[in-house]
């Protein structure tokens, strides 16, 4: 029951972007950011410092968890630090460089479905 609660307001989310995108009438490009890329090797490494402000009228920064106390936490320890320098705070700071950026974060991820696979 809870994985399906969980999808079905994914699902509701994702409709409403939909329809405020229609009744804007507006065009959008979103992206994503995963910080696991900051794991690769070679080209394939991406940071925040990586990241064109001015390339998408969405960023979803990917992703955060609820922990077992039903609190916002992080998969990666360079995604909040205490200097106020972690990559989450980095991607935010994209705002400075293009104020009409939207920053979104996705908290899931495919940690849910790894008992299920």
């Amino acid at each position: 029951m809870r994985i399906f609660r969980f999808y079905f307001i994914k699902i509701c989310v994702f409709y409403l972007f939909h329809l405020i995108t229609l009744v804007q009438n507006k065009k959008h490009l979103i992206c994503y950011y995963n910080s696991v890329s900051q794991f690769r090797h070679g080209s394939g490494n991406f940071l925040p410092e990586n990241i064109d402000p001015h390339l998408c009228t969405h960023l979803i920064y990917l992703y955060a968890k609820i922990n077992d106390d039903y609190e916002l936490d992080t998969y990666n320890k360079n995604d909040i630090l205490d200097d106020g320098n972690g990559f989450f705070e980095k991607v935010t700071k994209l705002k400075l460089l293009n104020e009409n950026l939207k920053i979104l974060l996705s908290v899931d991820g495919i940690v849910f479905l790894f008992p299920f696979i």
